[in-house]
Formats: structure tokens, C-alpha cells, sequence
């Protein structure tokens, strides 16, 4: 059996056009400003949040267990 290459990716931005491209470029840059933000929750949020509904879930489990 031969070896077949894989096709590349098709590089469809080129084919956009320039409406499409200002509103992929908007999309783009708004998706990269979520992305910081999230990134920036998650760090100052992420761990005492899980810690906070991990020890919620514990209660639970007790309050439940004591009925």
C-alpha cells in the first residue's frame, strides 16, 4: 500500500469577503478579549470557588445522611 499524503487545510480566509473579513477580524479579536477575561476569572476565582462548592457539597452529603 502507498503512502498518501494528507491534504493541507484549506486556507479559506483568502476566499472572504471584505464585509466577511472586518466581521471575522471583529469576531476574532472579541474571542481573544473572552478568552483574557476567562483566563483572568479563573485565576482569581477558580480554586476558593471549587474549594467553597466542594464544602457545600460536603454539607449536603451530611445534612442528608443525618435525616
Amino acid at each position: 500500500m502507498t503512502w498518501i499524503t494528507k491534504r493541507g487545510k484549506w486556507n479559506w480566509r483568502s476566499f472572504l469577503t471584505k464585509e466577511e473579513a472586518d466581521f471575522m477580524r471583529e469576531a476574532d479579536a472579541e474571542a481573544k478579549r473572552i478568552a483574557v477575561a476567562q483566563s483572568a476569572f479563573q485565576k482569581k476565582y477558580g480554586l476558593q470557588r471549587m474549594k467553597t462548592v466542594n464544602r457545600a457539597i460536603q454539607r449536603a452529603k451530611y445534612a442528608a445522611g443525618q435525616q
